[in-house]
């Protein structure tokens, strides 16, 4: 017989579960759609890890479809400290709003990982975009995607004020970012102590401690650069 508290924390598991599942879903097929619409439009290209792909500050030279892989995003201060704001993944889409506002970029991209990439001229894309229907809403669904990850990142920032719960936010960020990810949510870290610290906002120390701390409680286990959430209920209870 389980008691209460057992089948309480079994069902938050299990609720936990769908809501990864079905929002992997939507992020794939999401993916598949921009791939399949975009890349017709560009050049394949292959960039091996630590790869800068542009860089802030310099003009839009075109935009960049991730066909597979992981690159991180980081923004300067004058002072030349920089933070990661978005970790992008497969079917994202970079430099489109610099391209759609002839600005210059607004961070600098770099590869985690080997990454393949598909890079569209901005000319080739503002004419497909003029003279396709319904490429335009493709567009503006990129866009929202760059916008709710920068919300989030500084949501996490002001709003969680434990580095623990940023940690876990991230952690369990990344486990449904990771298109290779397997049951019970193991995935590639692909971020050092110190870029995780840029990314929540603390010291590489914390980050080190935090995670020796989960890995104790038997809440994630670590092998070499895999990760796998033990107890995604705690994660989440963490988080919140």
């Amino acid at each position: 017989m389980f008691s209460e508290s057992q089948i309480g924390r079994k069902s938050s598991s299990a609720n936990a579960d769908r809501q990864d599942r079905a929002v992997h879903q939507q992020r794939q097929l999401k993916s598949a759609d921009l791939l399949q619409i975009f890349a017709p439009l560009g050049t394949k290209m292959s960039c091996l890890a630590g790869t800068v792909i542009f860089e802030e500050g310099r003009p839009a030279d075109g935009i960049y479809l991730i066909e597979n892989g992981q690159l991180k995003l980081t923004a300067s201060a004058d002072d030349g400290r920089s933070m990661i704001v978005r970790i992008a993944g497969e079917g994202d889409v970079l430099g489109l709003s610099a391209v759609l506002n002839e600005t210059v970029h607004e961070t600098t991209a770099k590869t985690l990982m080997p990454c393949y990439l598909v890079y569209i001229a901005p000319a080739a894309f503002l004419e497909f975009l003029g003279s396709v229907a319904g490429a335009g809403v493709h567009a503006l669904a990129a866009l929202a995607r760059d916008h709710r990850e920068v919300f989030l990142c500084a949501r996490r920032l002001a709003l969680f004020p434990l580095a623990s719960s940023r940690i876990a936010q991230v952690l369990i960020d990344l486990s449904r970012s990771d298109p290779k990810a397997k049951a019970p949510r193991t995935f590639m870290m692909v971020l050092s102590h110190a870029e995780l610290a840029s990314l929540v906002g603390t010291s590489r120390e914390t980050v080190t401690r935090l995670l020796n701390d989960l890995e104790r409680k038997r809440i994630i286990t670590r092998d070499r650069s895999c990760v796998t959430i033990l107890k995604p209920a705690e994660l989440v209870k963490m988080a919140n």
